[in-house]
């Protein structure tokens, strides 16, 4: 082929050098630069990203259970939620009453002050019926030293009352007044069903303002020696209660009475009051209307911590227990063999740790038992026997 030449075939000539021509790829590391900084970004915001996704995982179960709440409280009624609450003074303000102490001897110690702080109004309290017959219960620091006692009843009518009985160790008194009809009574409720969160009412007269009524839950149960007094064991409440307030009926759910309103700490309501459980107060009640007076059991002793001190010098492997500071004469302490320094450590079976279980142990005894007692004396585990005798009116 004259006018071709073989594929391989080399030129006659050697051919120019062609010059290189580099195109730089500005658009490839424009997109570079953007995914390195995305990069960057989703980095920097990944636990911003986890914590938000782990938000709406734990926000799942709690928005269900909104939304289950929300349902069913469109099949709550209001309306008969708050029709069953206003029975409750409906169905107890007959039997509340407010007591006006007309005068107070001056040489006795206004006792309401003592508890309440200044803001107590003198001589006023409130109570509560519980005998259809005209008997009311109230505390006794209410009526302490008064000479005429003024009991209004709901209706507004008003008569003299007469002190049957009571008992200051509690705090409880019994007046009886004569309306010449029949009256509506509260019934006695059972206080030991009550527990934290039970739903409780108070009523009374706080400040003299009659027809006063308050709601809450009960906050704790046996709430010992609140204000140091052994003999009394209180239910703690949030209901509302103020000067006025005490000897008035703190009732449950069925309008039953489950306490008597005693006292608060402050001069003023701060969410925390106190009343005496009903089956005590029921127990003295019923005690001081048939005998005018509570028989509780007496050792005649006088008292004292157990230091560490002490311990070390008596030889007690604790600080636990009642030391013996002076028997009493003819008491049943020294008829039963006490002595000084004598620690007590176990009253019939039960434990002593401190002095005011001991007493309060005691006064539960029924006068005339023989009660085994446990005491170290110079360091040797000792048992006595004593009879119980019955605390004098004095102590």
């Amino acid at each position: 082929m004259e006018n071709g030449s073989p594929l391989d075939a080399q030129p006659n000539k050697t051919a120019e050098p062609q010059p290189v021509v580099v195109v730089f790829a500005w658009s490839s590391l424009i997109w570079g630069v953007v995914a390195l900084v995305a990069l960057a970004i989703t980095l920097a915001s990944l636990p911003t990203v986890v914590e938000g996704v782990a938000s709406a995982l734990r926000r799942g179960p709690e928005t269900a259970a909104a939304e289950a709440a929300r349902e069913a409280l469109t099949g709550v009624n209001a309306k008969t939620l708050s029709a069953g609450f206003e029975l409750i003074p409906k169905a107890v303000a007959p039997s509340v009453v407010h007591i006006n102490v007309r005068q107070r001897r001056r040489d006795v110690p206004n006792e309401l002050a003592h508890l309440f702080g200044k803001g107590a109004p003198a001589g006023q309290g409130s109570g509560a019926i519980v005998d259809s017959s005209g008997y009311i219960v109230t505390n006794y620091h209410v009526i302490q030293g008064a000479s005429e006692v003024e009991v209004k009843l709901s209706d507004g009518s008003t008569f003299v009352a007469e002190l049957k009985a009571y008992d200051p160790l509690i705090d409880l008194a019994v007046l009886k007044i004569d309306a010449g009809r029949e009256l509506t009574a509260v019934p006695w409720g059972d206080s030991d069903e009550l527990v934290p969160g039970s739903l409780v009412w108070a009523l009374g007269s706080p400040f003299g303002l009659d027809h006063t009524v308050t709601f809450g839950i009960v906050s704790a149960t046996e709430r010992a020696a609140v204000a140091g007094n052994p003999f009394q064991d209180f239910l703690q409440t949030d209901a509302a209660v103020n000067p006025g307030n005490s000897g008035g009926p703190l009732v449950n759910v069925r309008g039953e009475l489950v306490g008597i309103n005693t006292a608060i700490v402050g001069e003023s309501f701060q969410g925390v009051s106190f009343s005496l459980p009903s089956n005590k107060a029921r127990e003295v009640y019923e005690e001081l209307k048939e005998k005018g007076t509570v028989a509780r059991g007496w050792l005649g002793v006088k008292t004292a911590v157990v230091t560490p001190d002490v311990a070390d010098t008596l030889g007690l492997p604790d600080t636990s227990g009642v030391r013996i500071e002076a028997v009493f004469r003819d008491s049943p302490a020294a008829a039963g063999g006490l002595q000084p320094n004598d620690v007590i450590v176990k009253w019939n079976g039960a434990a002593t740790p401190d002095s005011l279980t001991l007493i309060r142990l005691v006064a539960e005894t029924a006068i005339g038992s023989k009660v085994p007692v446990e005491v170290y004396r110079r360091g040797q585990l000792t048992q006595l026997t004593i009879t119980v005798g019955q605390r004098p009116n004095e102590f």
